[in-house]
């Protein structure tokens, strides 16, 4: 077991020692409580640093990062699915200068009879996020109600999954919590399946807490049809573009969704959130907010992954009033007298033409088995629909590469990158591809391999994670009996250099331990050597965490 294993499982001790994370069932212990690991890993760790290491566990059939660059997917062998989602940076929120963003002296809508227009205020993490200050949300509130709109406020684990099937029954929806690509977390504890398509369990970054959380398949299989003119503001972290999520809202009637576009800070969320509905109750379209706002210093989060900008997706001429009215009630035909006409005859009826329905949504990925350096590698897909395409490659040292496509009308699509060299490890050869396609509706996976063979020189560094303090060794592989120099950048300007005889095995190595005051820096390692009577250079990198 790994150092950074026995670290990980080391802290769920104490949670393990009263039974289970809050949330966990005790079916299935085991694959929480990898994903419990990892999740920890997260509050500290990149993304595809965690995803190496849950590569690497046996109960773990294969994982991923999202498109957002940070929600984490991971598919365990025994068929259950989950996600780790990306968490806002916790912030103090002052709720008195939030006060002040209150719409006042805003009047309700001008509404020929009883009002009837509907809102929801959903806030499934208020207590963690804000440190129980669960009138966070207040001003929006207020603001809502002022316009007119009777408000639904519910938080922490009043947003149950049941809660999240009546979104479609509301004018208006405000959400603010976790969320991810293709993932929008409830307040509800996860401790089991609960039969419900499209819920999966999800921890937050840093913590051990299962909550269920639900994918668009679910959004498709139990909403209803939202009302003409209907808003959902999702406040979260990195749903703006997130095709299959708004395609399954869009599909059920939503007309616009607004949303970040990267990760966001709690701060961010809960000013930016405020000061939305304030502007927008005084007349203005969610287009002309939005610009508003960013026109003020407002509508933009920055977190160490780089700055977030909130957007929205459909029609961003909305108004609140156009909101509350919802659908125009249809016009009251004119009477028209009658004038005597002959008697008709009769006329065939028509057939109806039936409506074609779509395949559903398949994919299947074939790749060349066996790639050299400097060879192309052609990533075949197909799918059972039109579909939109991301292949993410794993290489066995953990470097990445992301490619996108679209498939042609007969679902095809060809992808190809050239190998790079030094992408290998001592021991480890196969890279990992993952297909995602999606459509308007869905994202469907597949997964294949291949194996990378040797360049003349190559170079690794091993882990790829360094700490301080901690053994670190530099790996060449080359002819046998070739002598190799080896050079190791850090990232304090300082150069080590020594000499390594390659042995029968093709392998050597050079092991020495790391500094202590490097931790975040990158360290780049360069091999030069003669092999076949040519100079050849092979390099690589690896981090300090």
């Amino acid at each position: 077991m790994s150092i950074l294993t026995r670290v990980a499982l080391s802290l769920l001790i104490p949670i393990l020692a009263l039974g289970v994370p809050r949330g966990v069932p005790a079916a299935g212990n085991r694959d929480l409580a990898t994903l419990g690991a990892a999740s920890l890993q997260r509050g500290h760790a990149p993304a595809r640093t965690v995803v190496r290491w849950l590569l690497r566990q046996a109960d773990v059939r294969t994982a991923w990062v999202s498109a957002d660059g940070a929600t984490i997917r991971v598919s365990f062998r025994d068929g259950l699915n989950a996600a780790i989602l990306p968490k806002p940076s916790p912030a103090s929120v002052p709720v008195k200068s939030l006060a002040r963003l209150r719409a006042g002296g805003v009047r309700p809508l001008a509404r020929a009879g009883v009002s009837t227009a509907t809102a929801a205020v959903l806030e499934p993490y208020a207590t963690e996020l804000y440190s129980n200050q669960t009138d966070i949300a207040a001003p929006i509130v207020a603001a809502l109600q002022s316009a007119g709109f009777t408000v639904t406020h519910l938080v922490d684990q009043q947003v149950t999954v049941a809660a999240m099937k009546t979104l479609a029954k509301y004018d208006l929806v405000y959400y603010e919590g976790h969320t991810g690509s293709g993932l929008v977390g409830t307040g509800q504890l996860y401790t089991g399946s609960t039969g419900d398509l499209g819920v999966i369990p999800a921890m937050v970054a840093g913590s051990t807490d299962t909550y269920a959380a639900v994918q668009p398949s679910f959004f498709q299989e139990y909403l209803g049809h939202f009302p003409a003119n209907s808003l959902l503001f999702m406040n979260g972290c990195a749903l703006l573009g997130d095709s299959a999520t708004w395609g399954a809202l869009h599909g059920k009637g939503l007309s616009t969704m607004v949303a970040w576009s990267g990760d966001s800070t709690a701060f961010a969320v809960a000013v930016n959130g405020s000061a939305f509905f304030n502007i927008m109750s005084q007349g203005k379209s969610v287009s002309d907010t939005i610009t508003f706002m960013q026109a003020n210093g407002l509508g933009t989060s920055q977190q160490d992954s780089g700055n977030s900008q909130l957007g929205f997706q459909g029609d961003g001429s909305l108004t609140l009033p156009e909101i509350a009215a919802g659908a125009a009630p249809a016009a009251t035909p004119t009477p028209i007298t009658p004038v005597a006409t002959s008697t008709p005859r009769p006329t065939s009826t028509p057939t109806p033409t039936p409506t074609a329905t779509l395949p559903p949504l398949t994919v299947a990925v074939s790749v060349r088995q066996q790639v050299k350096p400097g060879e192309r590698q052609v990533i075949t897909v197909h799918t059972g629909a039109p579909a939109t395409i991301a292949a993410h490659v794993l290489f066995p040292n953990g470097g990445t590469r992301t490619l996108h496509g679209s498939t042609d009308a007969a679902g095809n699509a060809t992808l190809s990158f050239v190998q790079p060299a030094s992408r290998i490890t001592h021991g480890h050869l196969s890279a990992h591809i993952r297909v995602e396609a999606s459509d308007p509706g869905m994202t469907v996976t597949a997964s294949a391999r291949y194996r990378i063979l040797f360049s003349p020189l190559d170079v690794s560094a091993m882990p790829h994670v360094a700490r301080p303090h901690k053994k670190e060794t530099i790996w060449v592989h080359a002819r046998a009996k070739t002598t190799a120099d080896v050079s190791v950048r850090f990232g304090n300007g300082r150069t080590f250099t020594y000499t390594l005889r390659i042995a029968r095995s093709g392998w050597a190595k050079h092991s020495f331990r790391m500094p202590k005051a490097l931790k975040g820096a990158t360290v780049k390692v360069r091999a030069t050597a003669k092999v076949h009577g040519k100079v050849r250079h092979a390099s690589t990198s690896f981090v300090v965490g």
